[in-house]
């Protein structure tokens, strides 16, 4: 479907570089430093769910309509309310990875790789530090959906309790990976970055299956 410029919005209110950002329909001045759907909606004098849609890059908008909408959004500051999004999606696009306190120097470049491949994949990544005598505390404030979309592990050593309390949490649907092996050398800083970019695309992939897997596969 090619959006039409709204009736009763005359094509002169348009300038060549996208969507007027001064005038509304109703010729009122914006003064809003910050513009949300409903903003963008009466400026423009689209619909919500057309605004909506063209910020989404839904194949209903025109390429036209979507590039004058993301011009209007981006003159009147529209910031996407990724609360909204994530209840939406059922998603968060948020990563974390978890490793015991007085360890962030020896896993820096493991971390600095799970980062830079989370971001190139549109995910952030969050750091959390736990006491190992307290992990099943730290599940449970991580149960699936609720904060993260997944969790990666980094442990020195693991036990059959831990083990077994980490294989719940998969079997009840949290996506996690953890890494349990000897790091390479402190000197050798590409190759532990490596081992973090694998760790960030394993949980990623791993992560997105759940997601569109058929529902009697959701929990593996």
């Amino acid at each position: 479907m090619n959006a039409k410029f709204p009736k009763g919005i005359e094509q002169n209110e348009y300038n060549m570089h996208g969507l007027t950002n001064k005038k509304t329909a109703h010729n009122k001045q914006i003064t809003a430093p910050m513009a949300n759907l409903k903003d963008l909606a009466r400026i423009s004098g689209f619909s919500i769910s057309t605004v909506s849609k063209a910020l989404n890059n839904s194949d209903e908008i025109s390429s036209l309509t979507k590039k004058k909408l993301r011009k209007l959004a981006t003159d009147h500051n529209y910031i996407p309310n990724k609360t909204a999004c994530a209840l939406r999606k059922q998603k968060t696009d948020v990563l974390m990875v978890c490793l015991p306190k007085q360890q962030l120097c020896k896993y820096s470049a493991v971390i600095e790789g799970i980062i830079d491949k989370s971001q190139n994949l549109g995910y952030q990544t969050l750091i959390h530090q736990f006491d190992p005598k307290t992990l099943h505390r730290t599940l449970k404030r991580l149960e699936p959906q609720r904060t993260v979309d997944g969790l990666i592990f980094l442990l020195e050593q693991t036990n059959p309790t831990t083990e077994n309390l980490l294989d719940q949490h998969v079997k009840e649907g949290l996506a996690l990976i953890k890494h349990t092996q000897t790091l390479p050398p402190n000197s050798d800083i590409k190759k532990q970055r490596g081992i973090g970019r694998k760790l960030g695309k394993a949980l990623i992939e791993r992560i997105d299956w759940k997601n569109n897997a058929p529902e009697q596969f959701s929990i593996v």
